[in-house]
Formats: structure tokens, sequence, C-alpha cells
């Protein structure tokens, strides 16, 4: 079962797509020297196609297509050439979407992508497909910054993993560090020398972490005297000792 992914755009582009050159993917920006494919009218399944292959891209995308899981189905009964002609329709769209002004600057979002691996769900596990099972409201990706420190200040180079993903960050030199997770997922902590900080996400958008230094219990010492008696001997003294108090 291949992993659900989410698409997000971190900082968006806001040149005019309009005064960009068209190609055959989308349209040429001639600011960022990019080529911006046009994911508008791609189904889930052509997107999720497009996204995996691993290319670094630039995008447009509708602002339902963003921060929501994306998985790998197939809808059945579909011929092969509706599935080419669904890869198709994108080259086509600009004049018509353009022309009728159907999309609108708040609904299309632009920019580089950062497609960010999901944890399979159990039921996911057990090859229950999104098409046969009930569909439940999707979460929303949730963007979370914060400052890791310790005693001394900020912790640059600190590890930040999201449990039950690959996604995995580091604190930049001044211990800041940002990145996208969904409700409910827990965030770990690690550094050389600290003990593991575990936080569950909730509804906060800043988690600012603390490294407590360790305090060590040293084992307690007794100083006194050492004895050199043969066990013979404490043995003789301990029973004269209890003659003594009889008497």
């Amino acid at each position: 079962m291949k992993k659900p992914i989410a698409i997000t755009i971190p900082k968006p582009c806001h040149e005019d797509w309009a005064k960009m050159t068209p190609v055959q993917q989308g349209k040429h920006c001639a600011v960022c020297n990019k080529e911006v494919v046009d994911f508008t009218a791609f189904t889930k399944d052509a997107l999720y196609k497009r996204i995996t292959k691993g290319d670094h891209l630039c995008g447009r995308f509708r602002k339902d297509q963003l921060d929501t899981p994306i998985y790998a189905t197939r809808d059945k009964g579909r011929s092969f050439a509706q599935a080419a002609a669904a890869l198709l329709v994108p080259m086509a769209m600009f004049s018509v979407a353009e022309a009728s002004g159907q999309t609108t600057p708040e609904t299309i979002i632009m920019g580089d992508i950062a497609p960010v691996e999901l944890p399979i769900k159990k039921y996911d596990s057990l090859g229950i497909g999104t098409l046969s099972r009930k569909q439940n409201a999707p979460q929303k990706l949730i963007t979370i910054t914060g400052t890791v420190t310790d005693y001394n200040g900020p912790l640059a180079g600190v590890t930040i993993s999201v449990e039950g993903t690959s996604r995995n960050y580091k604190t930049d030199l001044n211990g800041n560090y940002s990145l996208n997770v969904f409700s409910g997922e827990i965030i770990t902590y690690s550094y050389l020398g600290f003990q593991n900080r575990e936080i569950k996400v909730g509804s906060q958008l800043e988690i600012n972490v603390n490294f407590q230094k360790e305090e060590r219990v040293l084992p307690q010492i007794i100083m006194g005297r050492v004895s050199t008696k043969s066990h013979k001997q404490l043995e003789k003294e301990l029973r004269e000792k209890k003659k003594n108090k009889k008497q």
C-alpha cells in the first residue's frame, strides 16, 4: 500500500499568471526562470502519480488540492484514453479558464511544491480503498513553528521527526524550525546528551522546547576504617559479647 501524500506550498508565488509565456505543461515564469505546471484540472490519481515522481516542481493549484491527503487510487471502468485525456486537459485550460473567469486569484495558489508523506492508517494497510469506505472530513495540514533551547540558549541541529512518518527536520543556527503536521500527530525532539521530548499536536501553532540538563544521582559513598578480620574471628567476638551481656 503506497503512503498518501499532501501537497504544500510553503512560500506561495504572487507573479501574474496571465503575463507568463505558455509552454507545453503550463507557463514559463520569466521572473523566476521556471516552468510552472498547471495542476488545476488534474484528478487526484493523476496528481498523485505526477507529484510522486520525485521531480522538483513549481505548480499552479486549486486551493482544495493543497494540504489535504491524496491517495494512490484508480477510477474503476476508466479507459486508457480517458486517463490520457485527463493529463492533456491542463494544456488546453489556459485560454478557457482565463476567458471564462471561473478561476479567481483567491482560489488559485502557485509556488514550489513541498510534498509531505503521510502515515498509512489501519484501514489503508488492510487494503480498504478510499472509494469503498466511508469518507471522513479530510484533515488539514497545519504549520508549526518554534525554537529549541537548552540552559545555554538556542540549539542548532536538533533532530525533529514526526512519529510514524519519514518527515525529519533540523533546527537552524538560531534554534528555529518550521514543519507541517496534522492534528493528533506526535513530534519527537532529540539531541545528543539530552532525553528525547515528545509532544502531541493539538491546536497550537507554536511549540517551543527547552531541554533541561539531566541531573545524575551519584552513588552514596560511605567512608570508614576497613576491617581485615576473618569471618571466624568476627563470630568469636560476637559470641563473647553475647556471653558478657548475660553475665
